[in-house]
Order: C-alpha cells, then sequence, then structure tokens
C-alpha cells in the first residue's frame, strides 16, 4: 500500500517585480520516500511552453520521414529507426523534466528554446546522411568529374583527392548530427547534476538520473570521429539501447532487491535463532511486477501520472495531426468539387479518425473501467511510455507515405506502399499492446468480446496492412486506402463493441464500495486521524483511473 501525501512546497508565488523573479527556484514537484508518495495539492496544468514544443517537435522530425520517403528502401526504414530515436529522447527528457520538476520561468523557456534549436539543427543534418547507395554513386559522379578537368596526367592524383573529399562529404553531417545530439543531452544532465547540488535531499537520485543521461552520451560520442559505417551503426544501436535502459530504474530496483533479501535473511536468522514467531514475522516476499521500496531517507522524484497521461495523449493527437495535415491538396482544374482526390484524401482522414478512436478508447470512462498502464505497475508504466515510440514513429512514416498516396494519379513505388502499409500496421498493434497494458477492472468474461480477442483481432489486422504490399501489387493508390480503411475500421468495431459488457453482466461500479480518506491533520505530531466516506467515482486522482486500494493522505502541513 503507498499512501499518497499532498504537500505545498513551492505552491504559490508573489507577482514579479524584478527580473530576478522571473527565475524561479528548482523544485521536485513529486517524490517517493518511505513507500508514500508526495505530490502536489493542486492539479497540474500543461504549460504553453510544453504545447509548443510538442508541436514544434512534430513538425521537425517529420523531415526524417520525408527523407526516408525519398528513398524508399530497408536502407532509408533503417537510417530513420536508428535517427528518430535520439530526437524522441530529446524529446522525452524535456517532458520528464517538465513533469517532475519544470518551473515554466526564463530558464525553463530558454532551455525548450536551445533544444528546439538543437533538434532542428539534428533532423536537418540526420536527413542529410547518405544512405550506401547513394554514397557509392556520389562518390563516382566527383571522382569522374575530377578527372575530366584535371586531365589525363594528374588522373591518379584527382582521383584521390575525389574520393577523400567525398568520403569526408558523407561524414560530415552524421558528425554534425551527433554534435547537436550530444550538446542537448549534456544541458541536460548538467541540469541534473545542479539540481544535485541545490537539493542535498534528492542528491543521489539526482546523480543517478544524471549517469543515466551521461553513460549512452558515451557510446554515441565515437561517431564523430569514426569513419566507418558499419562503426557508427554500432556505436548508435549501442547508444539507443543504453538510452533504453534507464540505468538509475535498475540500479533502484537492484538496490531495493538486495535490501530486501538482506532483510529476508535476517528474518530468518531470528526465526530459527526463537527471536521471532514465524507466525508474527513479516512479509519479505515481493512481486516482480511492483517497484521496491527503498529506505525512507532516499526520496526518488516520481511523474505526475495524470500531468503525464495528458501529455501522451495530446502528442499522440498531434502526431496523427500531422498525418491529416499530408492528406491535405489544392483542387485542381477537374478535380473541383468531389474530386477524385478529394476521395482519396477523405480515406486518408479516415483511418486516422479510427486510430485516434482506438487511442483514446481506455480513457472513455463511459465504456471502459480500467486500471492506468501508469497505475498498474512499474513494468506497465515502463512499457507504456516506451510504446509511444515506436507507435508515433510508424505514424509519422506513414504520414510521410501518405502524401504520395493522395498526390500521385498514375502508380506508387512499391516502397512507399510498405511505408504506408508496415507504418499503419506496426500503429496498429501498438494501439493493441498499449490497450492491453490496462489493468481490467470488470471480470474477463464480462465485455462481449474477451480482450484477449479483441487484442488478437489487432494483430491480424497490422499484419494484414503491413503485408498488403505483397498481394496488392496492381491495386492503384485509391483502393490501397481504401484497404486500409477497411481494416482499421473493422479493428475499431471490434474494439467498440468488444468493450461493451454482456447484458445481465455484474459490473464493477456495482459492486464498488465507498473508500475511507484518511486526513492527517498534523503530520509533526503525528495526531488527528479523521476518516469519512470516499466514492470511487470521484475524480481523485483522474476519473476511473484511480487506485482502489490506495487511501488518500492530505498533509495540512508539508
Amino acid at each position: 500500500m503507498t499512501d499518497i501525501v499532498l504537500h505545498s512546497e513551492g505552491a504559490s508565488r508573489g507577482r514579479a517585480t524584478r527580473f530576478r523573479d522571473l527565475i524561479h527556484p528548482p523544485v521536485i514537484r513529486q517524490w517517493i520516500a518511505g513507500g508514500k508518495l508526495y505530490r502536489e495539492r493542486g492539479e497540474r496544468s500543461s504549460p504553453r511552453i510544453e504545447l509548443f514544443l510538442d508541436l514544434l517537435y512534430v513538425g521537425v522530425v517529420h523531415q526524417l520521414a520525408d527523407a526516408a520517403v525519398e528513398s524508399p528502401s530497408g536502407a532509408g526504414v533503417a537510417r530513420f529507426i536508428l535517427t528518430f530515436w535520439p530526437s524522441w529522447s530529446v524529446w522525452e527528457e524535456a517532458r520528464r523534466y517538465s513533469n517532475v520538476s519544470g518551473t515554466d520561468d526564463l530558464v525553463h523557456r530558454v532551455w525548450v528554446l536551445f533544444g528546439m534549436l538543437c533538434i532542428l539543427g539534428y533532423t536537418a543534418n540526420a536527413s542529410a546522411i547518405p544512405l550506401p547507395g547513394e554514397a557509392h554513386s556520389a562518390a563516382e559522379e566527383v571522382v569522374a568529374l575530377l578527372m575530366r578537368a584535371e586531365g589525363a596526367a594528374a588522373e591518379g592524383a584527382a582521383g584521390a583527392a575525389g574520393a577523400s573529399a567525398v568520403v569526408e562529404d558523407e561524414h560530415s553531417p552524421v558528425r554534425a548530427a551527433v554534435a547537436f545530439f550530444l550538446v542537448i543531452k549534456a544541458t541536460r544532465a548538467v541540469v541534473l547534476f545542479l539540481y544535485a547540488w541545490w537539493l542535498p535531499v534528492f542528491r543521489s537520485s539526482q546523480v543517478l538520473s544524471g549517469i543515466a543521461v551521461t553513460v549512452p552520451m558515451l557510446a554515441y560520442l565515437p561517431i564523430i570521429w569514426v569513419r566507418s559505417r558499419r562503426a557508427q551503426i554500432g556505436c548508435a544501436v549501442a547508444g539507443n539501447v543504453l538510452d533504453l535502459m534507464r540505468f538509475d530504474m535498475i540500479l533502484y530496483n537492484i538496490y531495493g532487491r538486495y535490501l530486501l533479501s538482506k532483510r529476508r535473511r535476517e528474518v530468518k536468522r531470528q526465526i530459527a535463532s526463537g527471536e521471532l514467531d514465524a507466525s508474527n514475522a513479516p512479509d519479505t516476499s515481493h512481486p516482480l511486477m511492483k517497484m521496491v521500496v527503498l529506505p525512507d531517507h532516499m526520496r526518488i522524484p516520481a511523474i505526475n501520472i495524470e500531468h503525464s497521461v495528458d501529455r501522451s495523449g495530446a502528442f499522440t493527437v498531434l502526431v496523427l495531426g500531422e498525418l491529416v495535415a499530408n492528406l491535405l491538396y489544392i483542387a485542381k482544374p477537374g478535380e473541383y468539387g468531389v474530386g477524385h482526390q478529394f476521395g482519396k484524401a477523405s480515406l486518408g482522414f479516415m483511418v486516422a479518425w479510427a486510430l485516434n478512436y482506438m487511442y483514446t478508447l481506455p480513457s472513455d470512462e463511459h465504456i471502459i473501467r480500467y486500471t492506468h498502464a501508469l497505475r498498474r505497475s512499474w513494468v506497465t508504466g515502463v512499457l507504456f511510455n516506451f510504446f509511444h515510440w515506436p507507435l508515433c514513429a510508424s505514424i509519422v512514416l506513414a504520414a510521410a507515405a501518405s502524401s504520395r498516396m493522395v498526390s500521385s494519379d498514375t502508380g506508387v513505388e512499391p516502397g512507399v506502399k510498405w511505408f504506408w502499409g508496415a507504418g499503419l500496421g506496426a500503429a496498429v498493434l501498438f494501439l493493441g499492446l498499449i490497450d492491453i497494458l490496462h489493468g481490467e477492472q470488470d471480470a474477463w468474461n464480462v465485455a462481449r468480446i474477451p480482450r484477449i480477442l479483441r487484442f488478437a483481432t489487432a494483430c491480424v489486422g497490422a499484419i494484414l496492412l503491413a503485408l498488403f504490399p505483397l498481394y496488392a501489387k496492381t491495386l492503384d493508390s485509391t483502393k490501397m486506402l481504401a484497404l486500409a480503411v477497411g481494416i482499421t475500421w473493422a479493428v475499431l468495431a471490434v474494439y467498440v463493441f468488444g468493450t461493451l459488457p454482456k447484458p445481465g453482466a455484474i459490473l464493477s461500479d456495482d459492486e464498488t464500495e465507498a473508500q475511507p480518506v484518511v486526513t492527517v491533520t498534523d503530520l509533526e505530531s503525528g495526531g488527528g486521524f479523521e476518516e469519512h466516506p470516499h466514492s470511487a467515482d470521484e475524480d481523485y486522482p483522474t476519473n476511473h483511473m484511480h487506485d482502489d486500494h490506495s487511501p488518500e493522505v492530505h498533509a495540512l502541513k508539508p
């Protein structure tokens, strides 16, 4: 059981009258200590600077997908995947900083601006990295031009110089992209180490977070000097994997389980020596899916779940908006009114609408009663955040291909077909995975279609979308768009109809009892407990995304 303690630290600030009032002191908005979650008393609203960051990020990283569509091949997809994660990592760090300790002051806003400039430079150079075939063709062309210019007498020297210049030109965008990425990541590490200095009670956790940001940078750093393409790819893969692992979370888990095993050995020793009765021994078991409890003196920064859910949802909608934006067109003579191009754009809109419906379906409290993945366990919470990366990447890739699908009056390149189908297929798959991470509060047989069967339908639809270029070689873009609409809407229909309860089924609402709320009137003296009913339908923490097994603890003194 984790108590929730509401604090008021940094809740109110006076009117700014001096320049230094525009810079707020560092703060950690919510943290875990001694098995309790300390969080702000009031609700968190998303600052405008976060919306600005999301909007610019979606527009900037779309350049990576456009570059992949320019060369629709397996190498283009590999370049897109390797270059998309670093940009996503920067956005994730900015979102985490704003959630945990964002001050929304002058320094915060300047850092966001600096980060977006670095992302702009990163994507501009990362999308210019030549693919193997392109690099070879460019090298041959430059060498041939130099050989013709210098003449036959200087043929050998010109060829060597030309090849050297081309190799340098191939390496320049790689080096520039890595430099932009490392600069903004370095600023994040500096902020974490400064917080460790300014806030001694959070020193250990902030240092570990700073190390978790710094270690992947060491894997990316050699790319600046390494010229072998295979070595560059190896360093990029290693950096991406290390960035995904989050060393701080791993070390927290290892340390907590070490303390738990130490306590377990001590309990066994006391039972064996007769100091402790086995019937009164404390429970030292710990499920794998639950996060370990660390010592009381350690304060671990925690995310605000409501804020995180709101930001993830808003960002995914923005990514889907990028898909819609690529479907827009200017009518030409012969296409005025309800024309052929209007029909293709409408089909694309229907696909985007279905994907958005699938994403927002778990949050529809009138249909489903879920325990959100971020509240269910630390494993589902980590996977919930991680799955948004391939989900958004696949939607961005499909969005880049959609403009070709709508604008093309003739045949579409096979690579573009694969980008469109595989992008939509991956999006449907990860939408199904995100849905299944949430904890269903009703019994498994209450819904008309059990959730595992709904997920199986999503998997089948994802496979059909990803592979339809194989059986749609002769189809034009209009028929491919219509086929995508049919598959996505069929999956959506199964989800919407399948989540409805069977007639006469006993719902969780009918069995839920009022939960007590414990109000602590004075945390320092430890006195004054008052219990009063608390309905599960109250909107704390967030509508149906509440933990029915966690009492509220209101701290009237911080």
